[in-house]
């Protein structure tokens, strides 16, 4: 059938993960200057497109880069 843990929702699609998404969104955010709420707009995006919260913040932190962060 599918994959144990999989998305029953999603039998058959490959995901490539939320990273890639993550970055052409982030690039799209570019005119936020708020880097708190840039962060929070592109968390938001990746979950409301169905990826795990903790895939989501492991996007964000690559994505927008750890010395970033506070």
């Amino acid at each position: 059938m599918y994959q144990e843990g999989a998305d029953p929702h999603r039998r058959g699609r490959v995901s490539a993960g939320p990273r890639p998404a993550g970055r052409k969104k982030w690039e799209t955010l570019r005119g936020e200057s708020n880097l708190f709420v840039r962060k929070r707009k592109l968390q938001d995006y990746l979950l409301q497109k169905g990826y795990e919260s903790d895939r989501v913040s492991a996007a964000v932190r690559t994505v927008a880069g750890k010395g970033d962060e506070e």
